[in-house]
């Protein structure tokens, strides 16, 4: 419970006054507490790759000795997969959360030095506070992932008349995917460098949940949305596992318009109501 306890601590005031429950619906949590049962085969993987490999268990997530009696639970991570480019990531720590502990935890990154890792990654509640703290002495931060939510309820009212989601199929949906993505790539490269295309594999569970659709506006296929029930940052809901609008038809709020069809939606799918009744609101 301790690690529990000490990673609920650094969820924002939002997700508190929505019922963040005693215990993590965070899946991540649930996977990451404790040594990973798959660092050997990331290790061997690594290995093939040609990376300078340290003793296997360095690839399990630890506990690391802070100073003043303080702890930190972290794992070594690699963007998009890339050995280039390693991080620590701080899965919870005993650590208040306040922006002066961000330095107090240069620890995590010399026990696992052998990776050379540049950065550290930990959920914060307010990125404001976190970024403009003013203290000189505090470490350089930069968002790495925002995390943007909603409670099924709060749907905002909003015109969605000419706006309809179509159920489709994994094949379908990754190939529209595609040319979308081709077309933003075309008008602006650099969006891609944190969006990535879902292939058809990775589509199949929510087109297996009914939670698959294409955007339709006006009888026209003009983009895909894909949710996946999921649990992460102590959210309980939906997590939006593809959402693409093609750039043809922008200006018309069709992510939005889509984002409110499918809340409708939900809020009457039968996890719905476990959810409430765990005492946590549905959100996506």
């Amino acid at each position: 419970m301790a690690i529990i306890d000490a990673a609920t601590a650094w969820l924002s005031p939002d997700i508190h006054s929505w019922g963040a429950p005693p215990r993590p619906c965070n899946g991540g949590w649930n996977r990451n507490s404790g040594v990973s049962t798959t660092a050997t085969s990331v290790h061997r993987s690594a290995t093939r790759s040609g990376f300078p490999s340290p003793t296997p268990l360095m690839w399990a997530n630890r506990v690391i000795a802070l100073p003043h009696g303080e702890w930190a639970l972290a794992g070594i991570r690699f963007r998009d997969r890339n050995l280039e480019r390693c991080f620590v990531d701080i899965i919870a720590t005993s650590l208040p959360a306040r922006p002066e502990s961000l330095a107090t935890l240069a620890p995590a990154l010399e026990f696992f030095s052998e990776f050379s890792p540049k950065r550290l990654r930990i959920v914060i509640p307010d990125l404001d506070l976190f970024t403009a703290s003013g203290d000189p002495a505090a470490p350089d931060t930069e968002p790495d992932l925002r995390v943007v939510a909603a409670a099924l309820d709060e749907a905002t009212p909003l015109s969605t008349g000419y706006v309809s989601l179509v159920s489709t199929n994994p094949d379908a949906a990754s190939s529209l995917a595609e040319q979308i993505y081709g077309r933003i790539a075309a008008d602006n490269p650099v969006l891609l460098e944190c969006s990535h295309l879902s292939t058809a594999s990775c589509l199949s569970d929510p087109a297996d949940e009914g939670l698959l659709f294409t955007i339709r506006f006006r009888d026209e296929d003009a983009g895909v949305l894909a949710l996946l029930r999921q649990d992460d940052y102590g959210l309980a809901g939906w997590l939006v596992e593809e959402k693409c609008v093609d750039p043809a038809f922008r200006g018309h709020n069709l992510s939005a318009a889509a984002t409110v069809l499918v809340m409708r939606q939900l809020a009457s799918h039968p996890d719905c109501a476990a959810i409430r009744d765990a005492d946590t609101r549905p959100v996506i």
